[in-house]
């Protein structure tokens, strides 16, 4: 079954229900609010003839970008699907997740596309060895921090001096514009906002160093196979990156988190 767009333009609501395959596909968009939602949901035979469900969830209005499952994911997926599957050779010890897990749920048969994209910029999110299942807003946004004017800043028409200069902190030498972009995210009011130009620098430099260990990433994309004896996933196949984004194309590109609503 298929339903397709609403007859409003501005919204659409799209539902994929494929039983046999046991697959379902929900997905809804609200263009005028910004918010576009969904969820795709795979059933995976396992031994027993019981089943295990993988679930992508996405609402763009509450930043939430994860995979489920009814199973613990550790047990799910391959021990080796890790961030030394996408970066060989890497060893990252901060519990500071720069990237999380994005998978295509399949409509058919069980092969798995996954791969790994930048937690959104200002959210906090732990994750084993610098990788997440995803991410989510918490409650009252208290893992957030509002810091997308540093797009402004890397993208802009700086110079490379001057940038330089804010890495340094020697914030009496910048000129007016950059100071008004630092000025958008700090304030005294618990919640999102920054307390010091120092904290507003540290994201400055977690955007750089997310950037490193992007262009260290070999494989674009792993297609996972389903193993019916050990009703668990394997690595099946690894597909290499072809290219990778200069730096203010990346910056250009990348989610910055911000309030919504």
């Amino acid at each position: 079954m298929n339903i397709g767009e609403s007859p409003d333009d501005d919204t659409y609501f799209d539902v994929i229900d494929d039983s046999a395959n046991g697959y379902l596909h929900i997905a809804g968009g609200w263009p005028t609010m910004g918010c576009n939602c969904s969820n795709s949901v795979g059933a995976f035979t396992n031994k027993d003839g019981s089943y295990t469900i993988i679930n992508k969830e996405y609402w763009e209005c509450d930043w939430v970008n994860e995979v489920q499952s009814n199973r613990e994911l550790d047990k799910v997926f391959p021990e080796e699907l890790n961030i030394n599957a996408f970066i060989p050779n890497v060893n990252y010890q901060n519990k500071r997740a720069l990237f999380f897990i994005d998978v295509e749920v399949p409509r058919v048969g069980t092969d798995m596309k996954v791969s790994i994209s930048p937690i959104p910029f200002g959210m906090n999110i732990e994750g084993e060895n610098g990788l997440a299942y995803g991410y989510r807003e918490s409650e009252n946004m208290e893992n957030c921090k509002y810091v997308s004017s540093i797009r402004n800043i890397f993208t802009g028409d700086y110079s490379k001096e001057v940038i330089e200069k804010l890495l340094y902190k020697k914030y009496d030498e910048l000129p007016e514009s950059i100071m008004n972009n630092i000025n958008i995210s700090i304030g005294d009011e618990p919640g999102f906002l920054l307390k010091s130009n120092d904290d507003y620098v540290m994201y400055m430099k977690l955007v750089q160093q997310t950037y490193k260990y992007y262009l260290k990433i070999k494989y674009d994309y792993i297609i996972l196979g389903w193993d019916l004896e050990n009703s668990k996933f394997y690595i099946k196949e690894k597909h290499e990156m072809e290219d990778h984004y200069g730096f203010t194309d990346f910056v250009k590109y990348a989610s910055f988190w911000s309030p919504i609503g």
